[in-house]
């Protein structure tokens, strides 16, 4: 199941949050892509964290209850008759608290559930429904009025209030040395921000913003091991739907600039996917060839499936039974955010005639990694990774790119797809695979992050972090 939003307060347009909302205590394992995407995994241009949730037990019902730096939860398991179990969990931050003690202006407060239900139809067929969602707030503390700072973000933040929700239902058949996975998910975002001069409600309302943003996909997947060679092939539709009402009075120096317009857009996107691996030299070496396109109804530049066609190729050579050296390239692709895609001026989705269009990604990826008796995996790499036709916000003159590292929506604005970027370096991961009940991953990245300005120089980026 895809999930597009991972942390609660989301900057809409963007990815990534303050915190998780993923409950760690479901986590059965998780693997980390920083190149090699599977060719089943789409949307993703720089890494792909692929969780798996654990079952519910099956022996008895268990509770647990913790409590946080900055929330407190409480989760049950176990089992409904011989074939069903169930794991569920909720939360809620306490953060609020700790803000309004500290003396801070603004006020966060966030819930959220995460759950699985599994049956086991019998031994070739089971059925899994699991989700996770988060109801958000942001107010304003308007008690911490004498500092000047704290004044200034009181005039400036608006409040904010978010929710969103991912929820899907999987079946899977086993078949003699294979699997099939059918996927049927739904994406809801709903994000709203207000706000008034001077915090006055009486006063002149200087933005008002409501925006949903839902998808609905079905997906399909065939695993077939048929030694020495691993297939994998399937597809995917989603029709997603975008609703957004802005009213935005923007200061400038020539005056007020007044933003004011209600969009609803409908897109259509299909996928397809391949993939064939083998081993060579006594499985020593394994060489994999993969492809995906993906494409959809947007505009003329989105539509034509070959122009979104992504291969990635990967090569692993175990040196040991422990260390192997690894190499892998590719070209992977993006849909632009729903929040440029559906911009309008008047009646006119003005970046639907500006030729936004796919982002791109081209990796060029290699190194060694060890695994330890304990089941840490270590892994050092050198990369390079290209980026084309990344949306160039035009009102700001600023790649993207460089925006989303706060709170709020970006792209909300006429865009083209000029912006390149690239970024190069190395990282050394650390994965501990579940093991005596500990689990986690530690990374340290070194990286060059540049993206092109409005006179189409490379500068350092927002997260170049040098």
């Amino acid at each position: 199941m895809e999930v597009p939003t991972i942390n609660p307060f989301p900057t809409q347009g963007s990815t990534g949050g303050p915190v998780g909302m993923i409950n760690v205590d479901f986590i059965n394992s998780v693997d980390f892509y920083s190149g090699a995407f599977p060719s089943n995994r789409s949307g993703a241009l720089s890494a792909i964290l692929d969780f798996k949730f654990k079952d519910g037990r099956t022996d008895r019902t268990a509770m647990r209850a913790t409590v946080g730096a900055s929330e407190v939860g409480v989760s049950v398991e176990g089992p409904i008759g011989d074939d069903f179990s169930y794991i569920i969990s909720a939360r809620r931050s306490y953060l609020q608290f700790l803000f309004k003690i500290l003396g801070q202006p603004f006020l966060p407060t966030y819930n959220d559930i995460n759950y699985k239900f599994k049956y086991k139809i019998d031994d070739n067929n089971q059925i899994s429904l699991m989700g996770i969602g988060a109801i958000d707030n942001f107010e304003l503390n308007q008690d911490e009025q004498e500092d000047e700072v704290d004044r200034y973000i009181l005039n400036n933040l608006p409040v904010n209030e978010q929710w969103n929700y991912t929820s899907g239902i999987k079946y899977t058949h086993f078949g003699d040395n294979s699997y099939f996975n059918l996927i049927l998910s739904r994406f809801h975002l709903h994000n709203e921000a207000f706000k008034y001069k001077d915090n006055e409600k009486r006063k002149n309302l200087l933005l008002n913003y409501d925006s949903d943003e839902m998808e609905n996909q079905v997906r399909f997947e065939h695993v077939i091991r048929k030694s020495p060679y691993k297939i994998i092939y399937g597809g995917k539709y989603t029709h997603a739907r975008f609703k957004n009402s802005t009213l935005n009075k923007i200061p400038t120096p020539a005056g007020p600039k007044t933003i004011d317009f209600t969009s609803t857009l409908d897109v259509n996107e299909v996928g397809a996917f391949g993939q064939v691996s083998r081993d060579f030299l006594n499985e020593d070496l394994t060489l994999s060839l993969g492809v995906r396109t993906d494409f959809n109804d947007y505009n003329d530049e989105m539509g034509d499936p070959v122009d979104q066609l992504s291969p990635r190729f990967s090569a692993s050579y175990d040196l040991t039974n422990q260390m192997a050296l690894n190499f892998n390239t590719g070209i992977y692709y993006q849909q632009p955010p729903y929040t440029i895609m559906g911009y309008k001026e008047g009646d006119e989705f003005v970046n639907k005639d500006n030729g936004i269009d796919y982002i791109s990604s081209k990796h060029v990826v290699a190194g060694v990694d060890y695994l330890t008796n304990t089941n840490t995996k270590i892994t050092l790499e050198g990369f390079y990774k290209k980026y084309d036709d990344y949306p160039f916000v035009l009102d700001d003159s600023v790649s993207l790119a460089n925006l989303g590292g706060d709170f709020g929506v970006v792209g909300n604005s006429p865009a083209n797809s000029s912006s390149e970027g690239r970024a190069y370096g190395a990282e050394l991961l650390v994965q501990q695979k579940l093991y005596e009940g500990f689990y986690g991953i530690l990374a340290y990245t070194l990286v060059w992050s540049e993206f092109t300005n409005k006179d189409d120089k490379f500068v350092p980026s927002s997260w170049d972090n040098r």
